[in-house]
């Protein structure tokens, strides 16, 4: 298969082309404008010729001719807007991430007017991640469409716009013309340059069109305020370039490496030898550096740390079987924050964990930056050297974790950070059972609802597809489940399971009891014909929490008080309180229950093991864990607030058991 890079490059040429033509229409009479911008696409074309060490293994030199003349040709009836962002696709014809146009600094002189609404990308799609006031209502939502383009459709359809090295690095770059109407019109993704049509969809599936214009509002709600309440000790501080702290809660030593660039009143050498003093003096379980937010600068400056650790790490190996180094990555890895990656995975039994690198372990890249010679605020990045890959087991086109971790926005919603606690879930652990999925099945928990997860004996699930229009839709009557509603049944193995409802596209049911292989053939039967069939991977336990109102997208947990009442904004909790939790997945039970039924009455069904309930970054201390006493496959937990002074507000709340992770919900603590 050619590499992403490979690929873009015609797509990137003829839509060039197609642009050129398409725009000349209307005529702008300003010679003198026309002249200082043609000088400035000569300027471009000219440096990336003058200092990159070979601007020709993705775009011919007659094609980079080309493409200047088209453009040269067409700048009279262009916009300002239009033609810049066609010079920003002439830098990345090249097909080099580093080299490329920096625009945002020169949005103003441009005239460019933003959207008052922010889009982030998360792994189960596009949300709104910040509003202006006006748009405050929005916060959370789920983006369907941009003047009528999926989100895949989008990310397509920057590609011969924004320098990327690999999918990875294309996605992160979505925001870079997702932020205005005048860029989305520009680069082909809407007729409007005043204003885009959004389709936004609640948690409830409830769909809203909208004409967002550019304006000049200031974001004032973000997803993750720290205002609202706890905020992970991983998105605070991004501001700086280095820090780190040690947490006792979880025997952790946090380095957070934000940008390879020296902090301002704190050389690295200094901070180096704080950190390993630290490192000497506490008991460290999880050395984490994170990595997720640095994009690179300059890639020996942490070499006091790097030698620090290497002069340490075979004594702090021997003295604590515990002990685990691991790198967080994601897409904004890149770089010299991508190199530390790779000087991460020199250490023997270290892990990266996370999402694969925005940075190609072989790129072009050492770059230098120069300013238009006209649009004063606009920067050309060139890259001058090629850089090979050095990690071990890293190949192009991105530095892969050892541990995948989908980065889902309910958690970020509900202010939990999956990565750093799949560091914990990893504890005692060798390999990465924790990263099992099955992609291609259509079977989700019914608590989490998410593609790609695992079933358990016992739990609670779910599967989607077209069962036949002619089921009606049908929930159990009562407790003990049947195992036949409107004459559907659906088999786990060869086995027929309990169901809670059937309709024509979804089946609520509970998991038997096992024993389960690695995976387990699913079966619909609709009147003794198999009307669906799939897989579903599976594990001896799947923790996943229930929510109490989906429409919220800060994912309040189905979690009642220590008075019975449901926790909310308005009815929160207590620090020192007691909360019972509910969730499914639970791992072997102590006394067995037969599915489809609650225990006897009388019966505590106790968990064998213990779950790690965390609230925060704190445990709480678990008095009952095991099925509930009222309805079949639910799991209930009884866990008492810890008293802490950081609890507050609104909390997130997650589970470890197994070696997973499960969903985070939230909670609201006084």
């Amino acid at each position: 298969m050619e590499s992403p890079g490979l690929t873009a490059v015609p797509g990137r040429l003829i839509l060039l082309g197609v642009l050129a033509i398409a725009g000349a229409t209307t005529t702008y009479a300003d010679a003198g404008r026309d002249l200082r911008v043609r000088r400035d696409l000569d300027f471009l074309v000219s440096s990336i010729r003058a200092r990159h060490p070979n601007p020709y293994t993705k775009v011919s030199s007659a094609d980079l001719d080309r493409l200047r003349e088209e453009l040269s040709n067409d700048i009279p009836s262009l916009t300002d807007v239009q033609a810049y962002l066609r010079m920003k696709g002439i830098a990345a014809a090249i097909g080099d991430a580093h080299t490329t146009l920096f625009l945002r600094s020169a949005y103003s002189d441009l005239g460019v007017r933003r959207f008052p609404i922010r889009f982030t990308l998360y792994d189960d799609g596009l949300f709104v991640s910040h509003t202006a006031e006006s748009f405050g209502a929005y916060l959370g939502r789920r983006v369907v469409t941009v003047n009528g383009r999926t989100p895949p459709e989008l990310i397509d359809g920057i590609r011969p716009w924004v320098s990327f090295d690999n999918e990875q690095f294309l996605k992160q770059s979505l925001n870079n013309i997702l932020v205005s109407p005048q860029l989305l019109q520009a680069a082909g993704l809407g007729a409007n340059p005043e204003a885009a049509d959004i389709v936004l969809e609640d948690g409830l599936g409830r769909r809203e069109s909208l004409q967002v214009f550019g304006s000049d509002e200031s974001f004032v709600h973000v997803v993750n305020d720290p205002s609202v309440g706890y905020l992970s000790p991983t998105y605070s501080d991004l501001g700086l370039e280095y820090w780190f702290r040690y947490y006792p809660e979880q025997k952790l030593l946090f380095f957070k490496y934000n940008r390879c660039r020296p902090r301002a009143g704190l050389p690295f050498a200094a901070f180096a030898a704080d950190l390993l003093r630290t490192l000497d003096a506490e008991t460290v379980d999880h050395l984490v550096v994170d990595l997720r937010d640095n994009t690179g600068g300059n890639s020996e400056l942490w070499r006091p740390f790097l030698n620090g650790l290497n002069a340490r790490y075979a004594a702090l190996r021997a003295a604590n079987p515990s002990f685990g180094f691991y790198g967080l990555i994601s897409r904004l890895t890149f770089s010299s924050g991508m190199f530390a990656a790779q000087e991460i995975k020199r250490f023997p039994g270290a892990l990266l964990v996370g999402e694969g690198t925005g940075g190609n372990p072989e790129h072009f890249g050492q770059p230098v930056s120069f300013r238009l010679p006209n649009l004063r605020n606009a920067f050309l990045s060139v890259s001058t050297r090629f850089f090979r890959a050095f990690g071990p087991g890293v190949t192009p086109p991105t530095v892969e974790p050892d541990l995948p971790v989908p980065r889902y926005s309910g958690d970020v919603f509900a202010r939990f950070d999956p990565i750093v606690f799949a560091v914990f879930a990893l504890a005692g652990r060798t390999g990465s059972s924790a990263g099992t999925t099955a992609p291609s099945s259509s079977v989700v928990s019914a608590a989490a609802f998410r593609v790609g997860g695992v079933q358990s004996p016992g739990a609670l699930s779910s599967v989607f597809g077209d069962f036949g229009a002619g089921i009606p839709t049908v929930a159990a009557p009562s407790v003990p489940l049947p195992r036949r509603l409107a004459d559907v049944e659906v088999f786990v193995g060869d086995q027929a399971v309990p169901l809670l409802l059937v309709s024509p596209f979804q089946i609520n049911f509970q998991q038997p009891a096992g024993p389960f292989g690695q995976s387990e053939t699913v079966v619909v039967r609709k009147e003794g014909e198999d009307a669906w069939t799939g897989v579903e991977a599976t594990a001896p336990s799947a923790p996943a929490l229930f929510t109490s109102d989906f429409s919220n997208f800060r994912k309040p947990g189905a979690v009642l008080n220590q008075d019975g009442s449901l926790n909310s904004q308005e009815n929160p909790a207590r620090r020192g309180e007691r909360i019972q939790i509910f969730a499914t997945g639970y791992p072997e039970l102590a006394v067995p229950v037969e599915p489809g039924s609650a225990p006897p009455t009388g019966t505590l069904a106790r968990t064998r093991s213990t779950p790690r309930v965390l609230i925060g970054q704190w445990d709480m201390h678990v008095e009952f864990s095991g099925a509930s006493p009222e309805f079949p496959g639910l799991w209930q937990i009884n866990a008492l607030i810890p008293a802490a002074a950081g609890i507050e507000k609104l909390m997130p709340l997650a589970i470890l058991e197994g070696g997973r992770v499960s969903n985070a919900v939230s909670v609201w603590v006084e």
